[in-house]
Protein backbone atom coordinates (compact mmCIF):
# COMPACT_ATOMS: atom_id res chain seq x y z
CA UNK A 1 0.00 0.00 0.00
CA UNK A 2 1.22 3.30 -0.53
CA UNK A 3 2.62 5.34 2.05
CA UNK A 4 -0.14 7.76 3.44
CA UNK A 5 0.75 11.77 2.65
CA UNK A 6 -1.98 13.64 2.41
CA UNK A 7 -5.51 13.98 4.55
CA UNK A 8 -8.35 15.89 2.81
CA UNK A 9 -11.54 17.09 4.45
CA UNK A 10 -13.87 18.22 2.27
CA UNK A 11 -17.75 19.03 3.13
CA UNK A 12 -20.03 18.24 0.11
CA UNK A 13 -20.22 15.92 -2.65
CA UNK A 14 -20.28 18.79 -5.04
CA UNK A 15 -16.89 19.92 -3.64
CA UNK A 16 -15.15 16.42 -3.64
CA UNK A 17 -16.27 15.39 -7.21
CA UNK A 18 -13.21 17.27 -8.55
CA UNK A 19 -10.40 15.27 -6.73
CA UNK A 20 -12.13 11.87 -6.59
CA UNK A 21 -13.11 12.45 -10.84
CA UNK A 22 -16.39 10.83 -9.82
CA UNK A 23 -19.24 11.26 -7.77
CA UNK A 24 -18.79 10.86 -4.12
CA UNK A 25 -21.56 9.78 -1.50
CA UNK A 26 -21.93 11.89 1.48
CA UNK A 27 -19.86 11.00 4.44
CA UNK A 28 -17.63 8.73 1.98
CA UNK A 29 -14.01 8.16 2.55
CA UNK A 30 -12.04 8.24 -0.99
CA UNK A 31 -8.80 6.45 -1.52
CA UNK A 32 -6.79 8.63 -4.29
CA UNK A 33 -3.71 8.88 -5.97
CA UNK A 34 -0.07 9.06 -3.91
CA UNK A 35 -1.85 7.54 -0.74
CA UNK A 36 -3.99 11.01 -0.32
CA UNK A 37 -7.11 10.24 1.72
CA UNK A 38 -9.92 12.50 0.82
CA UNK A 39 -12.62 12.36 4.15
CA UNK A 40 -16.07 13.92 3.38
CA UNK A 41 -17.71 15.64 6.41
CA UNK A 42 -20.90 17.29 6.40
CA UNK A 43 -21.30 20.94 6.64
CA UNK A 44 -19.65 22.98 10.14
CA UNK A 45 -17.05 22.73 12.42
CA UNK A 46 -18.51 19.77 14.93
CA UNK A 47 -18.29 17.12 11.54
CA UNK A 48 -14.74 18.82 9.81
CA UNK A 49 -13.45 18.35 13.33
CA UNK A 50 -14.34 14.54 13.54
CA UNK A 51 -13.48 13.92 9.85
CA UNK A 52 -10.14 15.97 10.46
CA UNK A 53 -9.44 13.56 13.56
CA UNK A 54 -9.80 10.46 11.75
CA UNK A 55 -7.64 11.13 9.13
CA UNK A 56 -4.90 12.40 11.75
CA UNK A 57 -5.38 9.02 13.47
CA UNK A 58 -4.84 7.07 10.05
CA UNK A 59 -1.31 8.68 10.01
CA UNK A 60 -1.68 11.08 7.71
CA UNK A 61 1.32 13.49 7.35
CA UNK A 62 -0.83 16.84 6.47
CA UNK A 63 -3.88 17.98 6.69
CA UNK A 64 -5.85 20.51 3.98
CA UNK A 65 -9.31 22.11 3.72
CA UNK A 66 -10.81 22.20 0.12
CA UNK A 67 -14.22 23.55 -1.53
CA UNK A 68 -16.27 26.73 -1.68
CA UNK A 69 -16.51 29.93 0.30
CA UNK A 70 -18.48 33.24 0.41
CA UNK A 71 -16.74 36.64 0.37
CA UNK A 72 -17.21 38.95 2.70
CA UNK A 73 -15.16 41.91 0.43
CA UNK A 74 -16.90 43.24 -2.95
CA UNK A 75 -13.33 42.63 -4.31
CA UNK A 76 -13.22 38.87 -4.91
CA UNK A 77 -15.62 37.70 -7.27
CA UNK A 78 -17.51 34.04 -7.68
CA UNK A 79 -15.08 31.27 -8.69
CA UNK A 80 -12.07 33.20 -7.49
CA UNK A 81 -9.40 31.29 -6.01
CA UNK A 82 -8.73 31.07 -1.90
CA UNK A 83 -5.10 30.30 -0.02
CA UNK A 84 -5.67 31.73 2.37
CA UNK A 85 -2.28 32.95 4.71
CA UNK A 86 -4.06 32.50 7.76
CA UNK A 87 -7.43 31.44 9.45
CA UNK A 88 -9.47 33.04 12.07
CA UNK A 89 -12.92 30.95 13.85
CA UNK A 90 -15.54 33.00 15.33
CA UNK A 91 -14.42 32.83 18.65
CA UNK A 92 -10.89 35.10 17.20
CA UNK A 93 -8.62 31.96 18.01
CA UNK A 94 -6.16 32.39 14.38
CA UNK A 95 -4.42 29.95 12.50
CA UNK A 96 -1.20 30.12 10.32
CA UNK A 97 -1.44 27.86 7.01
CA UNK A 98 1.74 26.35 6.35
CA UNK A 99 3.83 29.42 3.91
CA UNK A 100 6.28 26.87 2.84
CA UNK A 101 3.58 24.55 0.98
CA UNK A 102 1.49 27.29 0.17
CA UNK A 103 4.45 29.09 -1.74
CA UNK A 104 5.43 25.42 -3.57
CA UNK A 105 1.54 25.04 -4.79
CA UNK A 106 1.09 28.80 -5.48
CA UNK A 107 4.30 28.60 -8.11
CA UNK A 108 2.80 25.40 -9.45
CA UNK A 109 -0.36 26.17 -10.18
CA UNK A 110 0.37 29.47 -11.37
CA UNK A 111 -2.89 30.93 -10.76
CA UNK A 112 -4.15 34.15 -9.07
CA UNK A 113 -5.10 33.27 -5.65
CA UNK A 114 -6.44 35.45 -3.04
CA UNK A 115 -4.08 35.43 0.36
CA UNK A 116 -6.27 37.27 2.79
CA UNK A 117 -7.65 36.23 6.33
CA UNK A 118 -10.49 33.30 6.08
CA UNK A 119 -13.35 33.18 8.70
CA UNK A 120 -14.73 30.17 9.82
CA UNK A 121 -18.46 30.26 11.36
CA UNK A 122 -20.32 27.39 12.94
CA UNK A 123 -23.39 28.97 11.08
CA UNK A 124 -23.85 30.55 7.47
CA UNK A 125 -23.66 34.07 6.59
CA UNK A 126 -27.05 33.86 4.11
CA UNK A 127 -27.76 37.44 4.17
CA UNK A 128 -25.56 40.71 2.94
CA UNK A 129 -26.33 42.47 6.34
CA UNK A 130 -24.57 39.43 8.01
CA UNK A 131 -22.02 39.20 5.74
CA UNK A 132 -21.15 42.84 6.46
CA UNK A 133 -20.91 43.12 10.01
CA UNK A 134 -18.88 39.45 10.21
CA UNK A 135 -16.03 41.28 7.47
CA UNK A 136 -16.41 44.22 9.85
CA UNK A 137 -15.68 42.35 13.22
CA UNK A 138 -13.18 40.09 12.10
CA UNK A 139 -11.16 41.67 8.98
CA UNK A 140 -11.90 38.69 6.79
CA UNK A 141 -12.18 38.83 3.10
CA UNK A 142 -13.83 35.26 2.87
CA UNK A 143 -15.49 32.70 5.07
CA UNK A 144 -16.54 28.89 5.33
CA UNK A 145 -17.60 26.99 7.98
CA UNK A 146 -15.14 24.04 8.43
CA UNK A 147 -11.31 25.55 8.01
CA UNK A 148 -10.54 26.63 11.21
CA UNK A 149 -11.46 23.33 12.91
CA UNK A 150 -9.36 21.52 10.85
CA UNK A 151 -6.44 24.05 11.25
CA UNK A 152 -7.17 23.24 15.42
CA UNK A 153 -6.70 19.55 14.65
CA UNK A 154 -4.13 19.91 12.43
CA UNK A 155 -2.19 22.29 15.51
CA UNK A 156 -3.05 19.86 17.90
CA UNK A 157 -1.10 16.74 16.06
CA UNK A 158 0.87 18.91 14.66
CA UNK A 159 0.70 18.81 11.58
CA UNK A 160 1.06 21.07 8.47
CA UNK A 161 -1.97 22.67 7.24
CA UNK A 162 -3.34 24.42 4.25
CA UNK A 163 -6.67 26.08 2.74
CA UNK A 164 -8.13 25.41 -0.98
CA UNK A 165 -11.16 27.13 -1.81
CA UNK A 166 -12.98 28.70 -4.13
CA UNK A 167 -15.86 31.35 -3.86
CA UNK A 168 -19.38 30.12 -4.58
CA UNK A 169 -20.78 33.49 -3.44
CA UNK A 170 -20.11 36.97 -3.40
CA UNK A 171 -20.06 39.45 -0.53
CA UNK A 172 -23.42 41.49 -2.36
CA UNK A 173 -25.32 37.62 -2.55
CA UNK A 174 -28.18 36.85 -0.51
CA UNK A 175 -28.50 33.29 -0.50
CA UNK A 176 -32.75 32.66 -1.30
CA UNK A 177 -34.01 30.31 1.38
CA UNK A 178 -34.42 27.92 -1.32
CA UNK A 179 -30.96 27.45 -1.55
CA UNK A 180 -30.51 27.35 2.42
CA UNK A 181 -32.91 23.63 2.10
CA UNK A 182 -31.22 22.56 -0.45
CA UNK A 183 -28.89 20.61 1.67
CA UNK A 184 -28.97 18.58 4.53
CA UNK A 185 -25.83 18.33 7.10
CA UNK A 186 -24.03 15.77 5.74
CA UNK A 187 -24.59 17.41 1.64
CA UNK A 188 -27.48 15.86 0.56
CA UNK A 189 -29.68 17.03 -1.92
CA UNK A 190 -33.32 18.16 -0.94
CA UNK A 191 -35.83 18.35 -3.65
CA UNK A 192 -38.53 18.29 -1.96
CA UNK A 193 -37.64 21.01 0.58
CA UNK A 194 -36.30 23.37 -2.58
CA UNK A 195 -40.12 22.48 -4.35
CA UNK A 196 -41.65 23.74 -0.61
CA UNK A 197 -39.98 26.47 -0.51
CA UNK A 198 -40.31 28.01 -4.53
CA UNK A 199 -43.93 27.33 -4.11
CA UNK A 200 -44.07 29.70 -1.17
CA UNK A 201 -42.04 32.40 -3.15
CA UNK A 202 -41.34 31.48 -6.38
CA UNK A 203 -39.50 35.04 -7.03
CA UNK A 204 -36.08 32.83 -5.50
CA UNK A 205 -35.94 31.10 -8.72
CA UNK A 206 -33.75 33.88 -10.27
CA UNK A 207 -31.69 34.46 -7.61
CA UNK A 208 -31.04 30.77 -7.40
CA UNK A 209 -30.32 29.90 -10.84
CA UNK A 210 -27.76 33.04 -9.99
CA UNK A 211 -26.22 31.41 -7.53
CA UNK A 212 -26.33 27.99 -9.41
CA UNK A 213 -24.30 30.22 -12.02
CA UNK A 214 -21.51 31.09 -9.26
CA UNK A 215 -21.29 27.88 -7.25
CA UNK A 216 -20.92 26.39 -11.07
CA UNK A 217 -17.31 28.76 -11.31
CA UNK A 218 -16.62 27.66 -7.99
CA UNK A 219 -16.29 24.11 -9.05
CA UNK A 220 -14.92 24.70 -12.20
CA UNK A 221 -12.23 26.88 -10.38
CA UNK A 222 -11.61 23.65 -8.27
CA UNK A 223 -11.46 21.29 -11.07
CA UNK A 224 -8.84 23.50 -12.59
CA UNK A 225 -6.60 23.54 -9.38
CA UNK A 226 -6.96 19.42 -9.35
CA UNK A 227 -5.95 19.18 -12.72
CA UNK A 228 -3.03 21.22 -12.78
CA UNK A 229 -1.88 19.64 -9.34
CA UNK A 230 -3.01 16.43 -8.89
CA UNK A 231 -4.54 14.89 -5.48
CA UNK A 232 -1.25 15.58 -3.89
CA UNK A 233 -1.33 18.87 -4.10
CA UNK A 234 2.23 19.59 -3.61
CA UNK A 235 1.86 18.45 0.13
CA UNK A 236 5.05 18.07 2.46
Amino acid sequence: MPLTKLGIVTALPGEARWLAGHRCAAGARVALADGTLLQLSGMGCALATAAAERLADEGVSALLSWGCAGALTPKLDAGALLMPAQLVSATGKTYEADAAWRARLSKQLALPAHEGLLLTTDQPLNSVQQKAQWQQRSGADAVDMESAAIAAVAVSRGLPFLVIRAVADTAVTAIPEAAQRALSTDGHLQIPEILKSLAKNPLQLRELMRLGRSFRLAQARLSQVADISGPSLCAP
